[in-house]
């Protein structure tokens, strides 16, 4: 026999038993718990399920009534929301559980599905899955697109919800996932429930959740093609051109609410790992901003924490990095998570008040007019005359649905 061929085998079959040896130790020093009952977790499995509480018609239109808000479209049906958690990924790419909310009408026939995306939030029980009526507003919209027909799913986002960690605000990667991921859960548990859908999908949102909706529209487009055909979305008073944005707010000499733009430099800070607390942040605020966001405090009690200008809040150094182009981690990052350079395919309408504060009206002309130049076939815009970013919500809402309801009732 061939000593040296018999070595070499011999010295393989050690190899391969010993990584036998660690996968098997790996599998099985796992705990139950970590994995769903189909084995190994994946993206939008369900870990959880509840029912939230169910509204008849009834009390909506009493919930509507109540904001002195005129449908332009009848209520027709009860609704019960259920809390759902759910697995999705992290800005590190880790699979982690995260909540969201669905809306499920009290309706025997198929329907549509509609995914809104919310607002800015701070405080993490601020959001649908905890409870629909104590949000800052998607939850009420969430119940009545509900008892209009329309299986309603409202993604908490991670951070907030049952999630844990900082919310990664405005990370268009991680946002899109966690929509998309929810879709999967919803899906989930509409077919074991029996609940038939038409196929069509519509996304919307307003704030951040119209800076979401595109993002989740163009993920789904690029790589969820066949899964989720998206029918249409609504992205209302979003920082679509966020480059744009953040070059307005940062060259301004005044912005109304620092609290925006600290929530967004801290969220940055921690998903890119720049460790730059002290370089963004003058003292005492590069540690009073981590505190002040750590899911407890509402965006106006931030807000009363912060100062009213951002040079008294932000160091000089740091703006004027970005504003002449010397921070390049800054401007990569801001320059990633823009959401210009790309052709909806389903119809897309943008929603804008023509006096928003915070985000700046041009956003929707900037994005209408790349998405035309890009290829786009099917882009409309509304603004709403001298409208703030509060004052415009819910008149964007209302015509969100006016707009929505024609495209369903054109598929039938």
């Amino acid at each position: 026999m061939n000593i040296i061929k018999y070595n070499r085998n011999f010295r393989n079959h050690i190899i391969r038993s010993l990584v036998l040896a660690a996968i098997l130790l790996l599998v099985f020093s796992c705990r139950k718990e970590d994995f769903p009952p189909g084995g190994m977790a994946e993206r939008g499995d369900i870990i959880s399920e509840r029912v939230i509480d169910s509204w008849d018609t009834s009390t909506i239109h009493t919930l509507v009534n109540a904001l002195a808000v005129e449908l332009p479209i009848p209520l027709q049906s009860g609704v019960t929301v259920y809390s759902i958690t759910y697995y999705t990924l992290n800005p590190k790419g880790d699979l982690v559980p995260a909540t969201g909310a669905l809306f499920i009408p009290e309706v025997d026939d198929a329907m549509p599905v509609m995914s809104i995306q919310h607002g800015t939030e701070t405080k993490k029980s601020m959001v649908s899955s905890v409870n629909p009526l104590i949000t800052t507003g998607e939850g009420m919209v969430g119940l009545v697109t509900g008892s209009l027909g329309y299986i309603t799913c409202i993604p908490d986002y991670l951070g907030l919800g049952g999630s844990s960690g900082l919310h990664p605000y405005l990370h268009a990667a991680t946002l899109s996932a966690n929509v998309v991921d929810f879709l999967v859960a919803a899906r989930e548990s509409l077919q074991e429930k029996s609940v038939a859908t038409t196929g069509e999908l519509y996304l919307t949102g307003y704030s951040e959740g119209g800076y979401v909706t595109m993002a989740a529209h163009r993920e789904l487009q690029n790589h969820y093609p066949a899964e989720f055909p998206v029918t249409a979305s609504v992205p209302m008073a979003g920082p679509y051109d966020l480059k744009g944005t953040i070059d307005t707010v940062l060259s301004r000499p005044g912005y109304p609410n620092p609290a925006f733009i600290a929530y967004f430099l801290l969220a940055y800070n921690q998903i890119y790992r720049w460790n730059r607390l002290g370089d963004i942040f003058k003292s005492p605020y590069e540690t009073l901003v981590p505190q002040l966001f750590d899911g407890n405090h509402t965006s106006g009690q931030i807000a009363d924490a912060l100062p009213n200008t951002l040079s008294e809040l932000i160091q000089d150094d740091f703006i004027a990095g970005y504003l002449d182009g010397s921070d390049q981690e800054l401007m990569e990052a801001v320059k990633e998570n823009t959401l210009l350079g790309w052709a909806p395919l389903a119809p897309v309408l943008m929603i804008h008040g023509t006096e928003d504060e915070i985000v700046p009206y041009q956003n929707m002309i900037t994005a209408r007019d790349d998405m035309l130049k890009n290829g786009a076939a099917h882009v409309e815009t509304r603004e709403i005359p001298g409208g703030s970013h509060g004052s415009s919500a819910l008149p964007a809402f209302t015509r969100m649905l006016m707009w929505v309801d024609s495209l369903h009732q054109l598929q039938y």
